[in-house]
């Protein structure tokens, strides 16, 4: 029995013998003479691909889209790599500018809020008047609703419009869910239907 090495120096010496044959001027082998040579490259393309780039002349060739991103993030490395720490506070200065951190002088807390400048402080604070119109007098509703116009009135980093559109969230949320509401009866004037225990 031949083992697999002993087949592939058999197949070597077939082959050997094949060209032999051929060189000497004698027949070739009947296999070869039934096989016939096929030109990968004569038939015309499926159409599957793509033609590449290395094809088409040189005048068809199309830039690929320019990517900013990586334009960008190379410019910033490329920033970051000979940027240099301040060496006085004037450099720092510079620096500060060109990152918006620098504050006008005088120094002025309120730097750009320029519109709340136009709204009186009470306004931020007495919140009241806004829920008045909509809220229940009293129950757990009206208690909630207390309690968020004592947060927004302690919030100075929102507008006043900001906060009136917040409270204006709560209205139109207890508005939807008024029926939920009124059959647990958390809204003022409404009761509960009540249940009889039996033991």
């Amino acid at each position: 029995m031949s083992t697999p090495a002993g087949a592939l120096a058999n197949l070597g010496t077939i082959r050997s013998r094949a060209q032999w044959d051929t060189q000497r001027g004698g027949n070739i082998p009947r296999v070869y003479q039934l096989a016939e040579r096929v030109n990968l490259f004569d038939s015309p393309p499926l159409g599957i691909f793509q033609p590449s780039d290395k094809t088409k002349p040189a005048s068809e060739i199309s830039l690929p889209p320019e990517l900013t991103t990586w334009q960008r993030l190379h410019e910033r490395e490329l920033k970051l790599a000979v940027t240099h720490p301040p060496a006085n506070i004037y450099e720092e200065m510079i620096q500060w500018t060109e990152q918006g951190k620098l504050w006008k002088f005088p120094i002025d807390n309120e730097q750009g809020l320029d519109e709340e400048s136009k709204v009186f402080f009470t306004e931020h604070i007495f919140l009241e008047q806004h829920i008045e119109s909509w809220c229940p007098k009293r129950g757990p509703v009206r208690h909630f609703m207390e309690l968020v116009c004592v947060g927004l009135s302690k919030n100075p980093y929102i507008t006043v419009q900001d906060k009136k559109d917040h409270l204006d969230w709560f209205r139109q949320y207890f508005e939807s869910k008024k029926e939920i509401l009124t059959e647990v009866g958390a809204l003022a004037g409404e009761t509960q239907p009540q249940t009889s225990l039996e033991f």
